[in-house]
Formats: C-alpha cells, sequence, structure tokens
C-alpha cells in the first residue's frame, strides 16, 4: 500500500568465554541489521544492532556490528562509610568495537577502543547493588577521546 514505512530486519548473538585467568572473561557480540525503508516515508525505524561505542547519532540503513570485552577483577577493597556506602569491588572492561554501515551509495566504517572502570557498590543500605563508573573510549578515525559516566542496578 502507499503508506507502508518499510521494512527492517535484525540479528544479534552474544557469546561468552572463561578469560585467561580465574573470574576473567571474554564476551563477543554480533549484529546484523537489514532497514528497507519506504522513500516516500516520513518516518524510519529505530536501529535494533548497537553501534561501537562512542558513536552516538548515527544513521545507515544496514548495519553489521562486532564487539569485543575482556573484563576483570581489580581489587575487592571491602570499603565502608557506616550506613551510607560500601564498595565491594572494582572491575575493568577492556573492549573492541567495529561496525560497517551502508546505504544507497554510501559505506561507513566504525570502530572504536578503551576501558570502563566500574565498581560494585552500594548506597544506603539499598539491597541491590549498583555499578557505577567511568568509560574512556578512542576513536581512531578522528583521534577523539570521550568520556562517559556508567551507571547500572543490578536486580
Amino acid at each position: 500500500s502507499g503508506n507502508k514505512i518499510g521494512t527492517i530486519v535484525a540479528c544479534e548473538t552474544n557469546l561468552f568465554f572463561p578469560g585467561l585467568f580465574r573470574h576473567h572473561s571474554l564476551w563477543f557480540y554480533g549484529g546484523l541489521q537489514e532497514n528497507k525503508i519506504n522513500p516516500n516515508s516520513f518516518y524510519q525505524f529505530a536501529g535494533f544492532v548497537n553501534y561501537p561505542r562512542g558513536y552516538h547519532g548515527q544513521e545507515n540503513q544496514d548495519l553489521f556490528s562486532l564487539k569485543c570485552n575482556y573484563k576483570l577483577p581489580l581489587f575487592y577493597p571491602d570499603w565502608g562509610i557506616g550506613s551510607l556506602l560500601y564498595i565491594k569491588r572494582f572491575k575493568l572492561n577492556l573492549f573492541y568495537d567495529y561496525a560497517e554501515g551502508s546505504g544507497l551509495g554510501y559505506r561507513n566504517i566504525y570502530n572504536s577502543t578503551g576501558a570502563e572502570l566500574t565498581a560494585d557498590l552500594h548506597i544506603l543500605r539499598f539491597i541491590f547493588p549498583f555499578d557505577l563508573g567511568v568509560r574512556c573510549t578512542y576513536l581512531p578515525e578522528t583521534q577523539g577521546i570521550g568520556f562517559e559516566f556508567l551507571y547500572a542496578i543490578n536486580y
């Protein structure tokens, strides 16, 4: 019909492996997305497949993405400040991300590498641990370095 927006098909996979030492882990991500857009439509589907860390607001019709993480604990300080804060563990995650985006007559390559330093902690004796930290991302194409604040609640 004349008002059809288009179609999107995506596939993702995650593979987990043990690392070189105890409590280390290796993670691989792969994603493939094909977005067929109706050129007469004002709307566009949001993507399902992840872009490399450090890239925001990118749009491609088709996307192929690979990611690799190596995660390890740094140390377990067991620091506490009364009932306000308890820091259980500090972790390091080293990563490399790669993606190829394409569309009608263009092809874009995206890649990034970097590290994430996070801590598992409890705030105000909240039962679920918080995962707070910072990510440093290096983009080789532009030689840019960026920092992001990371946060999560582990249920």
